[in-house]
């Protein structure tokens, strides 16, 4: 045996090698980690007091991840959205930076979740928080001595008008991961100042929201589906060149015995 033979035998066993491997890996479930998500084409963003068929093409992204901290009830699936990157005719609607401020929330509560009659329960979380100006606070009556002035945007719970249905519409091959899902919520935009300090005695840590309001700037509806992950991709890939790879072998073998016999 040449040894491009023995070079043609080795390249066709490594391929079929590689290519078992990569379609194993593929079959194997992911893990309940977070995942990129994009908005499929035909989401929508319909503006509040928007006249009928007046709703916006939408586009976007997201990461999904397992929820695993919320309160009771957060089975049997529960799913945080974070990095919410959404927009809208040329407008952007949420950048997905969401900066911490001293008297919100540590932890915000789950994205949705599917609940045990698979209906589900669609959560209310910040997509977009900017703090606009911070100060030192002198002779406040409770004692706080700093502030924050922010604005926020939040995805929420939907509001089921009269007459105006709006469908939370959910598809989720249970047990697997990741998820195929269609979800529609409420975009929120809050203002408001929060105020933080120690009390006069420095033992206590005050903190509260103030002059908060809140407008409801439309609603969203939007199908997404996983983006590939780059080991992902390049496995598809590898596979697929592998499989090339010994076709063309399986091609020259061919040519070989037909001039082998002529």
């Amino acid at each position: 045996m040449s040894r491009l033979q023995l070079t043609v035998r080795g390249v066709a066993v490594l391929a079929t090698g590689l290519a078992a491997a990569s379609a194993l890996i593929l079959a194997m479930p992911a893990p309940a980690r977070a995942l990129g998500y994009r908005l499929a084409p035909g989401a929508t963003f319909e503006p509040s007091g928007a006249p009928p068929g007046g709703a916006l093409p939408l586009a976007g992204s997201f990461d999904l991840a397992a929820w695993g901290v919320c309160p009771l009830p957060c089975e049997p699936n529960a799913y945080g959205m974070m990095n919410v990157v959404l927009s809208t005719g040329g407008n952007l609607l949420s950048s997905g930076v969401v900066e911490s401020i001293h008297a919100g929330l540590v932890i915000s509560g789950p994205a949705f979740e599917v609940l045990p009659d698979d209906s589900v329960q669609t959560g209310f979380f910040p997509i977009e928080r900017t703090i606009i100006e911070t100060g030192i606070l002198i002779d406040d009556p409770h004692n706080h001595t700093d502030y924050e002035t922010f604005i926020e945007r939040s995805l929420g719970i939907l509001i089921f008008l009269q007459d105006d249905p709006k469908e939370v519409i959910h598809s989720d091959p249970r047990g697997t991961w990741p998820i195929e899902l269609t979800l529609a919520y409420t975009l929120i935009e809050k203002t408001g100042t929060a105020r933080f300090g120690w009390d006069g005695t420095g033992s206590i840590y005050l903190n509260e929201i103030v002059d908060s309001q809140s407008e409801v700037l439309g609603y969203t509806t939007f199908t997404a589906h996983p983006i590939p992950e780059p080991s992902t991709a390049l496995l598809l890939t590898l596979g697929l060149v592998m499989l090339a790879l010994k076709r063309r072998r399986s091609a020259r073998e061919d040519r070989c015995r037909v001039m082998w016999r002529g």
